[in-house]
């Protein structure tokens, strides 16, 4: 953040559900305000885990940002992405227990960050 700004906040939220030990399905909110704007950040992820003793995974999903900042035009992005993830914290497990004892996935915050700045 620059030395403008004065104060600001950062919320984010997820919801992850398993179809299958394999397959799941996440939803995910992330707002960001400064004393310049707001940003905001909705979507929707949906993850495959290809092989279990591979543990290597296909995502994609979709994005609405929403992006508002005093004196600037507000912009609004509509993203879909997609992408292969490599789980580094061991193999033979299926994806939930990949996800519940491995590192936090920061990728959402990552997304709006870069949108925002």
């Amino acid at each position: 953040l620059t030395s403008r700004m004065s104060s600001g906040g950062f919320v984010e939220g997820h919801l992850t559900g398993y179809v299958t030990p394999d397959f799941s399905i996440k939803g995910f909110d992330t707002y960001l305000t400064a004393s310049g704007g707001q940003d905001n950040n909705i979507g929707v992820q949906a993850e495959y885990l290809i092989s279990e003793a591979i543990p290597i995974s296909i995502y994609g999903g979709y994005a609405y940002t929403d992006i508002s900042h005093t004196g600037v035009h507000d912009t609004t992005l509509n993203t879909f992405f997609i992408g292969l993830k490599i789980y580094t914290n061991g193999t033979g497990a299926p994806l939930v227990a990949t996800q519940r004892n491995g590192v936090v996935d920061t990728s959402d915050l990552i997304s709006a960050v870069r949108y925002g700045f």
